[in-house]
């Protein structure tokens, strides 16, 4: 983890806010974290007081600088969300019990390190969705290990003082931003940034490429299920007289007549209210196709008129 500090107070540059949520950032926290979390589950697994040497390893990798990184009250506040957001990403089903209860650990320290100084911005509270919250309480009361205890008192601590910020299931992408690197740079073949990428991440030439990609796989799901036979057509309009033809015929004609009837009478009533020559003209056309049964979802304008 770089330990180099933002900029001074006093001058008026600053890292922008957007930085902790880019790759830059947000790939390189990542890392710390895994670095972290990996090395506790190792060196706690047979261990009878985890937090310890949780705290061993805390100081060892230098996250108790961790505070140090940036001193902008705005930057400040969107650098320790992200943060929280990272740890607690960790904590699902898949991840074994120790590394979970590190992210426990690793959360409940970064916050409470936080210097009690009233000219540096304090985070008061830890957002989490309500899954998440869940998980963990399941998680602490289920235990037999020798975290469970550690484990227990944290979440209670952090619950009963209100520290949680409990936001929606994370089903629903309750963060803002919804997701984690919210930004990219694009490198060139020196590997110096070139461009920055829109909020999904990638280019508009990436996107292009990934759409056209996804339409063919979409085109070869309808084809594997339909045997070919409503294929979709990579150019627009082939088939479609064939495949709209197939729809009218669907319809009932009874439906149909009574549809026409109603739309005619529309026009009718609306061309009372326009004296153009086209909307009178129009409307004798649709009275021929209907007097002579052609129908105008059939598109049968040429044969109603001879």
């Amino acid at each position: 983890m770089s330990l180099l500090p933002s900029v001074k107070v006093l001058t008026s540059a600053a890292l922008q806010h957007s930085y902790f949520t880019s790759e830059l950032f947000v790939s390189a926290a990542r890392a710390d974290i895994e670095s972290l979390l990996s090395t506790f589950e190792h060196l706690a697994e047979d261990e009878s007081e985890p937090y310890t040497v949780f705290k061993r390893i805390w100081i060892k990798e230098g996250w108790n600088h961790a505070h140090l990184f940036v001193w902008d009250d705005g930057a400040r506040e969107q650098y320790m969300q992200t943060m929280f957001r990272l740890f607690l990403e960790r904590v699902t089903e898949e991840e074994d019990e120790l590394l979970q209860a590190g992210v426990v650990f690793a959360v409940y320290t970064l916050f409470k390190l936080q210097a009690a100084s009233t000219t540096l911005h304090q985070v008061t509270h830890i957002p989490i969705a309500i899954d998440t919250l869940q998980h963990l309480t399941i998680l602490a009361k289920s235990s037999s290990q020798p975290h469970q205890p550690h484990l227990v008192h944290i979440l209670q601590y952090l619950v009963t003082h209100s520290h949680f910020h409990v936001v929606p299931s994370s089903e629903l992408k309750p963060y803002n931003p919804t997701i984690l690197p919210h930004s990219y740079i694009d490198r060139s073949q020196e590997g110096l940034p070139t461009k920055q990428t829109g909020k999904s991440g990638k280019t508009r030439t990436e996107l292009d490429r990934i759409g056209r990609r996804k339409w063919q796989m979409l085109n070869t799901w309808v084809d594997e299920r339909t045997g070919g036979e409503y294929g979709w057509s990579s150019r627009p309009g082939d088939n479609y007289s064939v495949d709209k033809a197939a729809v009218v015929d669907l319809i009932p004609e009874d439906l149909e007549a009574s549809a026409e009837k109603n739309a005619l009478g529309r026009l009718k009533a609306l061309s009372k209210d326009s004296d153009t020559p086209s909307s009178s003209e129009g409307i004798e056309r649709f009275e021929k196709m209907l007097e002579k049964n052609a129908g105008i979802l059939r598109n049968r304008w040429k044969s109603a008129e001879n």
